[in-house]
């Protein structure tokens, strides 16, 4: 397992070339590369082939491997989210990566839909995001979070089941923390299903992305789940309210430590 961090958090303030190289400079091994920016809107200017190959150029110069390429607007009742998606996943191999984040839809936005219409829809949608995907040898991986349609371990695993695909998970350490009855048990019922991690800390009953060291998680007893059952890839730096420049050295750092614990 290794640290990685997230393009997002800083687009406003750094370009792709500063971001790099600022992550490196932080102490990060990887990067997951955000199609959106600060503000969630889709950056279609990264789909662009000199883009890409500028952008893996620059992790190639700086050491930082692009570990996947994620897109968070909900796509099953958003039009446009959908296309975007849908140009997107050819694209994510050329950025080094099989690895697709995505989430599904803030529930306010599916009650506008109605639910059942809209969680329908959302599984036609997702049938034909797995079929491009299937093509272009990309892994979808759907991040459950409240409030979203897939708000739990438990739905994932569900909506799986009624799908019969390979579907993958972000498994959000923080959310399935908020949201599941036993983060560990979560942990085993995903073995082999578990594409990418996003890494947070939280306190029970809120749902705050906290840095590593202030919440009820015990991340290293994580880690040592997540080895148990074979997962031994990329963990993001989730933070939202902090500011993620300022917080980025100190937090990898720290999460490098935890790892060295298990």
């Amino acid at each position: 397992m290794f640290i990685t961090a997230r393009t997002q958090r800083v687009s406003e303030k750094f370009s792709v070339d500063e971001t790099f190289t600022f992550f490196q400079n932080s102490g990060f091994q990887g990067i997951e590369f955000c199609l959106d920016d600060y503000f969630f809107r889709p950056r279609p200017d990264f789909l662009e082939d000199f883009f890409i190959e500028h952008t893996v150029e620059t992790s190639r110069k700086t050491g930082l491997p692009i570990s996947s390429v994620s897109y968070h607007v909900g796509f099953a009742c958003d039009d446009k989210a959908f296309a975007f998606i849908k140009k997107a996943i050819p694209k994510v191999r050329k950025f080094g990566t099989d690895i697709m984040i995505l989430n599904t839809a803030d529930k306010d936005q599916a009650k506008i839909f109605h639910y059942n219409e809209c969680y329908a829809e959302f599984k036609k949608r997702l049938g034909v995001l797995l079929d491009i995907a299937d093509a272009e040898g990309v892994r979808l991986a759907l991040e459950p979070e409240p409030p979203q349609i897939l708000i739990s371990t438990a739905d994932f695993l569900l909506l799986r089941g009624e799908m019969k695909r390979d579907i993958w998970i972000n498994f959000d350490i923080g959310h399935a923390f908020l949201t599941d009855a036993d983060i560990f048990e979560s942990i085993k019922a995903l073995k082999g299903k578990i594409a990418h991690v996003h890494v947070d800390n939280m306190k029970r009953g809120e749902h705050l992305h906290r840095l590593p060291d202030d919440g009820d998680i015990n991340l290293p007893d994580v880690f040592k789940a997540l080895k148990t059952v074979g997962f031994d890839g990329a963990m993001a730096l989730d933070l939202y309210v902090h500011e993620y420049d300022k917080e980025a050295p100190g937090c990898a750092r720290r999460l490098k430590e935890m790892l060295a614990e298990i």
